[in-house]
């Protein structure tokens, strides 16, 4: 029988963001913006999200801040104006790191890395996407790679705390 538990939705979140990390090296090699890729993998991350707040004997408080993640998720891919972009893009996963700390010490260090390189990639997208300043277009693109693997460390410690519970 097939058991589905909250790890199959983090490694299903890891899935995303490895497909994420492409796009980026796609990027970051010049060979591409790769697009359907990206779309691909926030709608992988999104739907974790998902189905992380509907697993069996989730609390309503946590399923709600679940929702809510993948709302600002979704958000931050609209085409809404590039500072909300932005800044929906800068919540997403350090909103997300802190609903699965929770108290959790093997977890501060992911949401400590989270919340540090959140900030650099936020202040790297308005240098360049609102400023113009294009010098530091490899550099932010460097630092979003950097975010995807704290993001793909806090899915998998996050996965790791759940086969200790088993």
């Amino acid at each position: 029988m097939l058991n589905i538990t909250k790890k199959t939705f983090y490694a299903l979140a890891m899935v995303g963001v490895a497909g994420s990390m492409a796009q980026a090296f796609f990027i970051l090699s010049g060979a591409g913006e790769a697009a359907l890729l990206g779309n691909i993998a926030l709608l992988v991350i999104g739907l974790s999200f998902c189905m992380l707040a509907s697993v069996q004997g989730t609390e309503k408080r946590r399923k709600k801040q679940l929702v809510l993640c993948t709302v600002l998720l979704l958000f931050s891919s609209a085409q809404l104006t590039p500072l909300v972009n932005y800044l929906l893009l800068a919540l997403v996963w350090p909103y997300f790191a802190w609903i699965e700390q929770d108290g959790s010490e093997q977890l501060r260090r992911p949401f400590g890395a989270i919340l540090a390189i959140e900030v650099v990639c936020l202040a790297l997208r308005l240098a360049v996407g609102m400023a113009g300043v294009t010098a530091l277009w490899q550099v932010s693109n460097v630092a979003w790679l950097l975010a995807l693997a704290a993001r793909g460390w806090l899915l998998l410690e996050c996965y790791r705390r759940e086969e200790r519970m088993l």
